[in-house]
């Protein structure tokens, strides 16, 4: 486990002599894919489209893509619950590195540049060099590299 994951919710530090009479707290660090204070994992994200607010469920998201300090997510229907959308890959003000704070673990980075979804993969192509490349359950079957860094983690994963 991570180290900061385990452990009560905020820390006292009272130990000390010295110490104010009140306790000095810190706030642990939330780890990846554990409940936020309400009790509940976060599962939707809230992206801007239209002058809306869509809160996009986290299995509709095939995966997230970096682009210059923001991140597209790309769905795999180009709907969100009773909202028809033109096109099915949103901008989000958060960055890749948010996301993949936020997501579950079903969400793994397999490039500097992309977090995937595991559930939405539909194919694993093995290219030269030890890479491979995604390819997704998207309506586009869009292709997602992944570095040779993350290709072992990836197929341990994948169990291939």
């Amino acid at each position: 486990m991570p180290s900061g994951c385990a452990g009560p919710s905020t820390e006292r530090s009272n130990n000390t002599p010295n110490a104010p009479s009140s306790s000095t707290r810190r706030p642990r660090t939330r780890c990846r894919g554990e409940p936020t204070s309400g009790g509940d994992p976060v599962a939707r994200i809230p992206v801007h489209k239209g002058g809306r607010i869509l809160l996009v469920e986290e299995p509709r998201i095939a995966f997230a893509e970096a682009a210059r300090g923001y991140a597209y997510l790309k769905l795999i229907t180009p709907n969100v619950g009773q909202v028809q959308l033109d096109d099915d890959r949103l901008l989000t003000s958060y960055t890749l590195h948010d996301l993949e704070e936020r997501f579950s673990a079903t969400f793994v980075r397999t490039h500097r540049s992309y977090l995937v979804n595991l559930r939405h993969v539909r194919e694993v192509v093995p290219q030269v060099g030890g890479t491979l490349v995604l390819v997704m359950a998207d309506r586009d079957r869009s292709q997602v590299p992944v570095a040779r860094r993350q290709a072992t983690e990836l197929r341990r994963r994948l169990g291939v």
